[in-house]
């Protein structure tokens, strides 16, 4: 007997607004999305041969970040998706794979849109004066530490750089009015060798995700 489709909440799935995603009826809070993927047609494809065949290996659970506006304000909550994932049956690959999604970074706990937000509030704009890492960690009461805002800082901006993923309006105005965030950001060595520097802040990423597997969902991270 198959599993019964899950009700969908209509309202709260337009207020979470992510076109990738539908928020689970009956099921967390003001704060808490439980989603699924909106269903698709598409047959899984294997990243790593373009294999099609593949085998079901189960559900699994990831939680976000992701930033709500409110009013005036923009509210952080949390998002725990279920997706499958499943493994290639290829032989001599075995590649064990799950969905892409174009609402976050890979490995990124942290949505795309609370990574704009982050962006859009520290370099300057206008008559608005940049707030400091600190200043917006305090915005979100303190959930996600000054330390872990200055990476995703970073991490969007180097992918709107490298063009890895859509740039958005607000983006495209900063370069067009020649506002570039400040080369203060990053150490000076950094600056001179950037390439070692995107190695190492891809390191710490990949430290601060391991430490954040084993944490509660209201862990900074």
């Amino acid at each position: 007997m198959k599993n019964k489709k899950p009700d969908i909440d209509e309202e709260r799935t337009a207020e979470l607004d992510l076109p990738e995603l539908q928020v689970i009826a009956g099921k967390g809070d003001s704060e808490h999305f439980f989603c699924i993927p909106i269903p698709t047609k598409a047959h899984p494809v294997c990243p790593r041969c373009g294999n099609s065949a593949a085998r079901n290996q189960g559900k699994i659970r990831r939680n976000y970040y992701h930033v709500i506006p409110r009013g005036e304000k923009s509210n952080l909550v949390t998002i725990s998706l279920e997706f499958r994932k499943h493994k290639c049956l290829a032989s001599n690959c075995g590649c064990v794979y799950y969905p892409k999604f174009s609402f976050v970074s890979p490995y990124a706990r942290t949505t795309r849109k609370l990574a704009d937000v982050i962006v859009g509030l520290h370099i300057p704009q206008g008559i608005d004066d940049p707030l400091s890492f600190t200043e917006i960690s305090e915005q979100f009461s303190g959930k996600i530490s000054p330390q872990v805002v200055r990476q995703i800082y970073l991490r969007r901006l180097s992918e709107l750089e490298a063009g890895l993923s859509d740039v958005p309006a607000w983006y495209r105005e900063i370069q067009e009015n020649e506002l570039h965030y400040s080369s203060s950001d990053l150490p000076d060595s950094d600056m001179s060798q950037p390439e070692e520097a995107i190695t190492r802040y891809y390191q710490d990423i990949e430290l601060l995700h391991s430490h954040c597997k084993n944490a509660s969902i209201d862990s900074t991270y």
